[in-house]
């Protein structure tokens, strides 16, 4: 596909690269995300599906989103009999082909169940998780951390494992760790003290505790404007390894990375079907 934003994927991927020589530079992705809705019908075909805000989407990611939507096929916990609307939730990457070509793909998709309620899971009671670690400020590299958590009927974080830390930036490998190690200790640091408010609708309201996914953004804030995420927004995607969770059910991370959850989620998911469709042809 030629280069769809004019030159501006590769000045960003540039202008976000740790060292300065070639040999330590990778070509790297830069990632988009966005949601929509999506009909699933009793046999797991698509009915239909949309975009929200999708007129600020770039034409050439609503053209993908229309091409391989429709042809998904999805399996459901238990035979239903009415079309299901699921919230759609996708991460489009984009990678330099070469410098007048990129490729670009739906990397990520997660779906969470229309009728779903914030308050069907733990949440966190007030403002975000963590501190955005100086040493990482100092070199402006930012990222996210993806926190699997157990959380008990006090709210308070009872196990707590990193599954997996994107960076926005790139460099060489060792470099790269050592941030990743900062942002994930920054995250795991703060949710120590983190209260959540307990399920108050849904289903395990009563359990006795619940597994959660939760997202911790380390951003930049500037005058009190919260981190900017990158909903709709083209940033450089350098996604880290996914780490296993001992505690978590077996096929959690293998059904859904954990960079496809850019909210809150029960770990378990938060929706009835599962696509069945592999997202890379």
């Amino acid at each position: 596909m030629k280069r769809w934003l004019s030159g501006m994927l590769l000045g960003l991927l540039a202008c976000t690269a740790l060292a300065s020589s070639n040999e330590n530079r990778a070509v790297g992705k830069a990632s988009m995300l966005v949601t929509g809705w999506i009909d699933v019908l009793p046999d797991g075909s698509v009915r239909d599906h949309g975009l929200a805000l999708a007129d600020t989407i770039p034409q050439v990611i609503r053209r993908l989103v229309d091409k391989k939507v429709p042809a998904w096929k999805f399996r459901f916990d238990k035979p239903v009999n009415a079309v299901q609307r699921e919230i759609m939730y996708l991460r489009i990457t984009v990678t330099p082909v070469d410098d007048k070509h990129d490729s670009i793909a739906i990397s990520r998709a997660s779906f969470i169940d229309a009728s779903w309620r914030l308050t069907d899971h733990p949440y966190l009671n007030g403002g975000s998780v963590g501190t955005y670690p100086y040493a990482a400020k100092a070199s402006h590299v930012t990222g996210t951390a993806y926190l699997a958590l157990r959380i008990n009927r006090q709210g308070k974080v009872e196990k707590a494992a990193v599954e997996q830390v994107d960076l926005d930036v790139y460099g060489p490998e060792k470099l790269l760790s050592k941030f990743r190690n900062l942002l994930a200790d920054a995250a795991m640091e703060g949710v120590k003290s983190a209260t959540f408010n307990l399920p108050s609708t849904g289903s395990h309201v009563g359990d006795p505790y619940w597994d959660i996914r939760q997202p911790v953004p380390c951003r930049i804030v500037t005058d009190g404007v919260p981190p900017m995420d990158n909903y709709r927004i083209l940033l450089p995607y350098n996604p880290g390894p996914i780490q296993p969770v001992s505690w978590l059910p077996g096929d959690v991370q293998a059904a859904v990375p954990p960079d496809a959850n850019f909210v809150v989620t029960a770990a378990q998911g938060d929706s009835t079907a599962h696509l069945v469709t592999p997202l890379q042809d």
